[in-house]
Formats: structure tokens, C-alpha cells, sequence
């Protein structure tokens, strides 16, 4: 459609849609860094080295199977749980998704995760 705003191309959306969903996520960062943790306000971190036993745990916890996945970043229109702006890239995240809107809260074995000293 060439179609421009101020001068500045806007992406030809053929298919679009908007749509709410509410869930729970859970949300980790893949890298230990003292940085991000500075940049979230954290003063210490857990290391959890079994995801998928946590995910179980978790899972049987909340009676549904999470979504699973890494975050990619983008710079256009696109989001969903597991797609967010470039500008968020530092965080590097790795989340879990439950479609529910139910309130839940977790009981953990302390061994699922270790307190570590930030780099």
C-alpha cells in the first residue's frame, strides 16, 4: 500500500488482531549478571540449574502445563508473552506461562534453587 506517516514507512498488516489474554508468567533471566541484576532493583540472585524439574513442580502446582521459552525481541508491532520490544533485550528472559487468571502461590524445596554470588 506504500502507505507513510511523517514520512516514515508503515508495515503493510494484512492479518492483524488485537486480543486479551490473561495468564500468570513466571519470568527468569538466562544470564547471571550483576548488571541486570542492578538494573532490576535485585540485590542477590537464585540460580535454579534443573528448569524442567521446576516446571514440573510448578506445573502440578498450578493444575495446568506451562509454556515454556525464551524471550525474542523485536522492533516492530509484534508482542505476545514470549515476544517483546528490543529496548527489553538486556534482561534476556526466559518465562513460564499459565493460561489462567487464578491466583496461585508456590511451595519450593529449598533444593530447586541456590543462593550465588553475583559476578
Amino acid at each position: 500500500m506504500d502507505c507513510t506517516i511523517n514520512g516514515v514507512p508503515v508495515p503493510d498488516i494484512i492479518d492483524g488482531n488485537m486480543y486479551r489474554e490473561d495468564g500468570l508468567v513466571l519470568c527468569f533471566s538466562n544470564t547471571l549478571s550483576s548488571a541486570i541484576c542492578r538494573q532490576l532493583g535485585k540485590t542477590f540472585c537464585v540460580a535454579v540449574d534443573d528448569m524442567a524439574s521446576l516446571k514440573r513442580l510448578l506445573d502440578e502446582q498450578v493444575g495446568i502445563e506451562s509454556i515454556a521459552g525464551h524471550c525474542e525481541y523485536t522492533d516492530d508491532h509484534q508482542r505476545d508473552h514470549f515476544m517483546k520490544l528490543e529496548a527489553d533485550e538486556w534482561m534476556d528472559e526466559f518465562r513460564l506461562f499459565w493460561r489462567t487468571s487464578e491466583t496461585k502461590s508456590f511451595h519450593l524445596p529449598p533444593s530447586i534453587g541456590r543462593l550465588c554470588q553475583l559476578p
